[in-house]
């Protein structure tokens, strides 16, 4: 039987390893999740929308849950949260941190964005687990630029460019890259350099599998260890 392509697109989100697959068709086979297909049919016929990911992961109470996301034809995009044991929608659990100002709140006041057009917002948290705002402004002068505001005070994160001193401490990207690479079987398709407000250097880096799933690392840039994996767990 030929697959719709939204159920083969979810089942390489949701597991890239032929061992995590195993498990989790054993655990379908055995009743213990309920088949990503019902949960497919189930989500989109009361939320419809082109399906971007698919990930199996641990509810905060010990429970497993399918969460998908999908994208709205008005560009939106929505994230469901499905009980795998009973297929259940479960409600989205609260992302934002206690004390973490809205983004209306932020925009009031963040000096850095005033007089800029803002283009694009997003919460996330810093390797040193800060919450932070990176915002994409594009200023008068029609320059775009990437800020990081502190999500408590909007003050300003990001700090000058590294000196020649931090710059000669850094690990020869490809020796950097290398392991990585080889660690995940993936290539890597995205990287920046950034720094931490405690001063450390990392690189935000994508990597890309060979079955399409898109992975995210932070890597300290001066010893290559990996600060925060946020490959999706099972």
């Amino acid at each position: 039987m030929r697959l719709p392509f939204s159920l083969l697109l979810a089942l390489s989100c949701l597991a890239a390893h032929a061992g995590e697959q195993d498990v989790v068709r054993r655990d379908v086979e055995a009743g213990r999740l309920k088949p990503l297909a019902d949960i497919l049919q189930s989500v989109q016929a009361s939320h419809p929308g082109r399906l971007l990911d698919v990930q199996l992961v641990p509810g905060p109470a010990g429970q497993r849950w399918y969460v998908l996301r999908l994208m709205q034809k008005d560009g939106s995009r929505t994230e469901v949260h499905v009980d795998a044991v009973t297929g259940q929608e479960v409600a989205t659990p609260a992302r934002r941190p206690a004390g973490v100002l809205s983004m209306t709140e932020l925009l009031r006041r963040a000096d850095a964005l005033r007089g800029a057009t803002v283009l694009e917002i997003e919460l996330e948290s810093a390797p040193d687990q800060r919450a932070v705002y990176e915002v994409r402004v594009l200023q008068a002068s029609g320059q775009r630029q990437v800020l990081r505001l502190d999500a408590y005070s909007g003050a300003t994160l990001d700090l000058p460019v590294p000196d020649r001193s931090a710059v000669g401490r850094l690990m020869p990207l490809a020796s950097l890259l290398e392991p990585l690479e080889a660690r995940y079987a993936a290539r890597a398709t995205e990287l920046e350099l950034r720094r931490e407000p405690s001063g450390r250097l990392y690189y935000d880096m994508a990597l890309l599998t060979a079955q399409g799933r898109r992975l995210t690392l932070l890597v300290d840039a001066t010893t290559g260890q990996i600060i925060n994996d946020t490959e999706p767990r099972r």
